[in-house]
């Protein structure tokens, strides 16, 4: 859809603010045509025909006099911490990893990474892994005792995701390569670990066992990043080969690839973001070379860029999200996660510190999806500043929305 921006402003205009603001235009009334260049009116967009425009860049401003754009940071909800570590299952901290409401069950669902990072706190040998929780109002949260895994000897417990799936309980499809490269020496992480970001559900599932899907690393058996699929939320399977290795996934140092997965509906593809650590190699995807790679001593981490058709074969792999010369020398991208609103993608990147002590403060980055979506930064945005100290969060707390508004 080519659209000037006077002419952008004027449709918005004729529809009214209130109804532009919410993304939608009445039953009873067609939504305004938009004006090509030309002056002719531009042929819809089936798919969305009129959508939301968050005015985070000035792409559809003419000019700007006396207006300043202003970040309202999150804030933390009075009740926070609204999850605390308190069960036998709970290990000693815990990193909600997707949260999501469900539209047809309308109920909030939540997969949190929980564990230890030392070894008198594992559970059942796990140093890592996720536990679920719902809720109807996102505030309190209820952790049913679901039993689906026999961890540690129990099933009084809402374990839902453990290291040994991936042998015991693979995926019904393929998703990745035949095949791949087995590093030389043997990963020998703090207990068993394993985890997943970005829970999906799949807009148009092939079975029932694809209705979540999600990206996980297990950490113990060092392949890289696997997709993991569910037909409820609750039970889950493991792929058995990875859909993607970089050089770092199989060098001496192991895994490091958080990850934010999601179905891109104006690209109609799955899209991930995924951290890697370009000092290894510039090259995206490993190969048997890569086994003994020694060390860095700087891991400099950043982001790059993958999309796929069918979660099995993933193309046009990028670097997409890094630091620059204007960021302080001690930073690095930390985690990433990108969500689509109208035809802008917003995203929340969280920047890692190397002083001490150590803070990781989450700012904003948006894009119009140009290319693989590249992002521009905001700079000097900080949206979330956290404490000083860098230690795992030991309980789970609320943010109540960010927001932008213009000022003259």
């Amino acid at each position: 859809m080519e659209t000037t921006r006077r002419s952008f402003i004027q449709s918005a205009s004729a529809a009214g603010a209130a109804l532009f603001a919410a993304g939608t235009s009445p039953a009873d009334e067609p939504a305004p045509q938009p004006l090509a260049r030309s002056g002719n009116p531009v042929e819809h967009d089936a798919r969305a025909p009129f959508v939301t425009e968050l005015f985070l860049d000035n792409e559809m401003l003419d000019s700007t006099p006396g207006v300043t754009r202003r970040l309202h940071p999150a804030k933390k909800h009075l009740l926070n911490p609204v999850v605390r570590c308190e069960r036998w299952c709970d290990g000693n901290y815990m990193e909600p990893y997707t949260t999501l409401y469900d539209e047809e069950e309308k109920l909030f669902k939540m997969w949190a990474r929980a564990g230890s990072d030392v070894k008198n706190g594992f559970v059942g040998g796990n140093a890592a892994y996720m536990l679920y929780f719902t809720s109807t109002d996102g505030i309190h949260w209820d952790r049913p005792d679901l039993g689906v895994l026999e961890v540690d000897g129990r099933r009084d417990h809402n374990i839902v995701f453990v290291s040994d799936l991936v042998t015991k309980s693979p995926t019904s499809r393929a998703y990745g390569p035949d095949t791949f490269v087995i590093p030389t020496t043997p990963m020998t992480p703090q207990g068993k670990k394993a985890f997943f970001w970005s829970v999906n559900k799949h807009p148009r599932p092939r079975d029932a066992s694809e209705t979540y899907v999600a990206s996980a690393i297990v950490q113990d058996h060092r392949r890289g990043a696997h997709i993991v699929t569910s037909p409820d939320g609750i039970h889950w399977s493991c792929a058995a080969t990875p859909f993607w290795q970089t050089p770092h996934d199989v060098s001496s140092m192991g895994d490091d690839c958080l990850m934010h997965l999601y179905f891109d509906s104006m690209k109609d593809k799955w899209v991930l973001y995924r951290r890697i650590v370009p000092e290894f190699s510039e090259r995206m995807i490993a190969n048997d070379s890569d086994r003994n790679r020694p060390g860095v001593d700087r891991y400099n981490r950043a982001y790059a860029y993958a999309d796929s058709v069918d979660l099995k074969e993933w193309k046009n792999h990028q670097f997409t999200l890094a630091m620059d010369p204007d960021d302080p020398a001690d930073t690095e991208l930390y985690q990433f996660g990108c969500h689509q609103f109208g035809r802008n993608y917003v995203g929340y990147m969280s920047i890692y510190y190397l002083r001490h002590p150590q803070p990781i403060d989450i700012h904003l980055a948006t894009s119009r999806g140009l290319g693989t979506a590249r992002l521009l930064r905001l700079h000097g945005n900080g949206l979330l500043a956290t404490a000083a100290d860098r230690r795992r969060q030991h309980d789970l707390h609320l943010l109540r929305g960010a927001q932008l508004s213009a000022r003259r």
